[in-house]
């Protein structure tokens, strides 16, 4: 096969899904169109566009508009991305360009180029709805939040947003800390839209940029417009009671008195406060006969309003608190309001308070443990584990025997997985936690954590005593034996904490915010392990659907967004996963994502430099089977081994991680190989010469040597003994076939190399070679490589016995899920006699697609294939003339056969289908690798040849170990004539393999 035609075919791998449509399309026009003279002409002008990055070259507008359409007509994203690349470069000022250069990047997935170019087009004044619509959505991978601010100025002059995008613009103002300039905007499209839920961001971002009267200014307005808002009203006043305007405050919530409802216990006790500060004791004495008997303004009524207020109204209850503090400098005010902030996730506040505090109130505030307690969570929250962690240690040295303390410090090591550290407090508190109920739950889950798995469940099993109801308990506890390997009493705890969720929820109204009801979202977890079918599928859409005009960033949504994405990776959604990370963690949350999902997304769809720096930065947080999978898939093999080995040492029950290590340790051992087979080939017809059939009987060894975990040496000698009942063959077959060869092959991080070398002795001594190139593309795209010089030939039965060959050969492995694939392999060969006379040549090409009906052992899997073989008789056995038997001269003597043809067979296709089992053994094959337990494996497969013959083949074998460190595998291999020149053969080998 021409270069051409096999770069042609590796192009066809890169279409998407709509491009790959187009060319089936395209498969069936003519191809003398116009069209194809367009080509022509794009073939002489291409190169010269291909140089434009020679700024010193004049461009030429025609022939890059004329490559860019051909390329992109092709399919060939990345060379159109170059010619507009190249022409914005020549023309920037050029928008047309520019918008092609934008799209072709989204659709090459440079999502980062694409955002420059539309950005670029929207300072230069295009104010088109696609390019606003382009900015808005790139915005966050720029991360470039003014700019996206422009463009959502410019969309609400064309069209009207929803209250969820004039929420977007709102916390776009929040994210580029420009609260002044945004209250003043909202204002501004309030006199236009006269929406009052613009006025109240306005207020927000007033107060928010500490312009309280101007926020008090703003909540009044807004409070006299419908619906009508107690939140503005509350708002104002406690911005009024700050600036001590309280009479302003009073007359406000005296003028709203009327429409306030009884059960709104937060105003009736700000109104009693604030009327008894005044003294206005009629007022007073009307909010307070609701709910208190104090008519007198202390820290305790502070307290009291805070609580009050902090039921429906937190942030006004912190305010409250706050204010408290500075009136009456009671610390226990600030805590509380701290306390309330940090219940409401509200970190932002919570930095402004412990900014706000001087040298003096801070060492005051410090003495105080709760304060400390309180800003360690602040920091972890922030992701400032050290300074956490030091607050933590201060608050333990200050109250040594203070359980909340100890248990904070516990839960901080559990989250941030500081494995060390949670080892020594465990050990410390043993004594304590034996005796205090308190502290089960905590070190159930830190031997979790630590991977110690049998003493959890005993910590479990206690806390289970006391909360025997207790369905989440129950699942923890679940998890625990299942990693004890007691894998049946774990499903039995599960399905009993199911029915009780069920019991409990038998119709539950609604799965939105299942934040807020960890025993609901239990049940739907649980659900969907229990019905694995549409009613899985069914919720998991109900709540994606639910959960798109939800608001975001807040705590009680967590679990859910969470939820939907392991259900993403569950049903090996990957892309669909990854892409709900980057919208509801990255771009909405602006947090990171989970660990455990990253990390599995990451290993999936095999991004090396996602796996990198989570191996890198967050290895510990990792759960270790993540871990161990990481640093494999990157090609750190003795790390990853070291990981497992110390798991096990921990857990040495653990079977999953065990399998990994037996699987994996063996590819990077020593071994020595011994391999006998027995080999017939039975009779068939070529030419019109009827060749019997030649035997084959031997014997193999084999050592390889690990000198480092990505270099192998592997050196190998066999003997087959041969004989035939044939007259055309017996005079010139050997009585033996012996091969020396060694191999060296290199493991990097996305392909293997290898270089074998081999001296045949059989009609002639000679030396050949083999090398070959892996490459992994990406996630899905596994591309081979391999040049063959003087390879045994099995293109028919005489060149087995008389010739070798030259090779060519490629192959392309698309993986289109985790189960579906395809597989393209060219070759083009050249065929010579072992005494080196040049017969022909063959093109062939293999097309397989594939379906494992199962991932893991057994893993069923079918396939269709076909293989179309093209031959060319064009060379001659001159010097090989005296080695073949008479009858054969003879035949070719009178014409009777072409003396070529003899060795070469004709051309023809074959096409069939296959079922078989036992390819995947924890990622690899297990014919040819380590199994501990004795595992069967087969292939069947039928086909048909053009020429009219039906044909089949299998393969049946077992596999196993005998004594932990070795390998022995039995296969029987049974054929029929599949392509031209083959025959029927029965072959079985038994290999034993040692490793050391």
């Amino acid at each position: 096969m021409s270069l051409k035609l096999l770069l042609t075919c590796m192009a066809c791998i890169g279409f998407s899904s709509a491009q790959a449509n187009d060319l089936t399309t395209t498969k069936s026009k003519d191809y003398s169109s116009p069209i194809d003279g367009r080509k022509d002409i794009a073939q002489r002008k291409i190169p010269d566009v291909m140089k434009g990055n020679d700024l010193t070259r004049p461009f030429n507008q025609e022939n890059s508009v004329l490559a860019y359409d051909v390329f992109l007509g092709n399919g060939d994203l990345e060379r159109a991305l170059q010619v507009a690349r190249q022409a914005v470069q020549q023309m920037p000022k050029d928008s047309t360009w520019r918008r092609k250069l934008a799209q072709v990047a989204e659709w090459t997935q440079r999502p980062v180029v694409a955002g420059e170019q539309w950005r670029t087009l929207f300072q230069q004044g295009d104010r088109s709805a696609d390019v606003v619509s382009a900015v808005i959505r790139l915005a966050a991978v720029l991360e470039d939040p003014s700019i996206a601010l422009q463009a959502w100025v410019v969309r609400s002059k064309q069209t009207t947003l929803s209250d969820a995008q004039w929420k977007d613009i709102f916390d776009l103002y929040e994210t580029t800390v420009e609260p002044a300039q945004g209250s003043r905007f909202f204002e501004q499209q309030f006199g236009q839209k006269k929406n009052p839920l613009l006025l109240e961001y306005a207020a927000r971002l007033a107060e928010n940029a500490g312009d309280d009267e101007r926020a008090e200014f703003l909540y009044v307005q807004r409070s006299q417009f419908e619906p009508f808002s107690m939140d503005a009203v509350l708002h104002a006043v406690v911005l009024l009671i700050r600036r001590d305007h309280m009479r302003e405050a009073l007359t406000l919530m005296q003028t709203h008195e009327g429409r306030i409802a009884t059960e709104a216990t937060e105003f009736w006790r700000l109104l009693g406060q604030v009327a008894w500060e005044l003294r206005e004791y009629d007022a007073a004495q009307g909010a307070y006969q609701r709910y208190t008997q104090t008519p007198q303004a202390t820290t305790a009524d502070w307290s009291r309003l805070v609580f009050l207020a902090r039921q429906k109204h937190p942030a006004q209850a912190a305010g409250l608190a706050l204010d408290a503090y500075r009136r009456f400098d009671a610390l226990d005010q600030l805590i509380l309001g701290l306390g309330i902030y940090a219940e409401m996730g509200d970190f932002q506040a919570q930095a402004r308070i412990f900014k706000s505090l001087d040298a003096q109130a801070l060492l005051k505030a410090e003495q105080e443990v709760r304060f400390l307690q309180i800003r360690a969570q602040f920091y972890q929250r922030k992701k400032m584990p050290d300074l956490a962690w030091a607050d933590l240690r201060r608050a333990r040295q200050k109250s040594p025997d203070d359980t909340d303390i100890i248990l904070a410090s516990l839960w901080f090591l559990i989250d941030e997985v500081r494995t060390d550290d949670l080892s020594a407090a465990l050990q410390q508190y043993a004594p304590r936690a034996n005796k205090d109920p308190a502290y089960w739950l905590a070190y159930a889950a830190a031997n979790q954590v630590l991977d110690r798995h049998r003493e959890a469940v005993t910590w479990y099993a206690r806390e289970i005593q006391r909360n025997p109801d207790d369905s989440l308990l129950l699942l923890n506890y679940a998890d625990a034996l299942e990693r004890s390997q007691r894998a049946g009493m774990a499903e039995r705890i599960r399905r009993h904490a199911w029915l009780r969720l069920k019991q409990k929820y038998p119709h539950p109204a609604s799965f939105q915010n299942l934040g807020q009801n960890p025993e609901l979202l239990a049940l739907v977890r649980l659900s969907m392990l229990n019905q694995p079918g549409d009613p899985a599928l069914q919720l998991v859409r109900q709540l994606a659907s639910q959960m798109r005009g939800a608001p975001v960033g807040q705590t009680d949504d967590e679990q859910t967004i969470a939820l939907v994405l392991g259900w993403a990776i569950g049903k090996e959604q990957f892309a669909n996963a990854r892409a709900w990370m980057w919208l509801r963690y990255t771009r909405q949350r602006q947090i990171p994502p989970p660990l455990w999902g990253d990390s599995q997304v990451a290993l999936q769809l095999v991004e090396t430099q996602a796996m990198d720096r989570l191996l890198t930065r967050n290895s510990t947080g990792l759960p270790i089977y993540n871990r161990y999978d990481t640093a494999y898939a990157l090609g750190h093999a003795q790390q990853a081994l070291d990981i497992s080995f110390k798991g096990m040492s921990q857990q040495d029950s653990d079977e999953p991680l065990y399998d990994r290590f037996r699987q994996h340790a063996p590819l990077h051992a020593n071994y020595i190989q011994l391999r006998v087979a027995n080999e017939s080939q039975g009779s068939l017809e070529n030419q019109g010469v009827v060749l019997g059939s030649v035997e084959r009987q031997g014997v193999q060894w084999e050592a390889r040597w690990v000198p480092n975990p990505k270099l192998h040496v592997t050196v190998g000698w066999s003997r087959m003994g041969q004989s035939s009942d044939d007259p055309t063959l017996a005079p010139a077959l050997p009585d033996s076939d012996r091969l020396d060869s060694i191999e060296t092959r290199w493991l990097g991080q996305r392909g293997d190399s290898s270089l074998t070398l081999f001296r045949r002795h059989e009609l002639q001594s000679y030396t050949g070679l083999r090398m070959s190139q892996t490459l992994q593309w990406g996630g899905r795209i596994n591309l081979e490589a391999g040049l063959d010089y003087r390879a045994d030939s099995a293109v028919s039965l005489p060149m087995q016995v008389y010739g070798y060959e030259h090779s060519l050969h490629a192959s392309i492995n698309y993986a289109l899920g985790k189960r579906e694939y395809l597989r393209i392999a060219p070759r083009a060969t050249q065929y010579y006699t072992q005494n080196g006379d040049y017969l022909g040549r063959g093109h062939i090409l293999d097309l397989e697609a594939g379906y494992r009906i199962r991932t893991e052992y057994p893993d069923w899997r079918v396939r269709a294939f076909s293989t179309h073989q093209h031959f060319f008789n064009d060379g001659s056995p001159d010097s090989s003339w005296t080695m073949l038997p008479q009858q054969v001269k003879d035949a070719i003597a009178s014409r009777a056969i072409d003396p070529v043809a003899y060795f070469i067979p004709e051309s023809g296709t074959t096409w069939g289908a296959c079922l078989g089992m036992g390819e995947n053994l924890a990622g690899q094959n297990l014919q040819t690798v380590y199994s501990r337990a004795w595992r069967p494996f087969l292939d069947f497969c039928v086909s048909h040849n053009s020429a009219g013959s039906d044909s089949h083949s299998g393969i049946l074998g077992m596999a196993g170990s005998l004594t932990g460190e070795d390998h022995l595998s039995v296969q029987w291999q049974g054929s029929e004539g599949q392509v031209s020149g083959t025959s029927m053969s029965r072959s079985l080998a038994i290999r034993y393999r040692h490793y050391f």
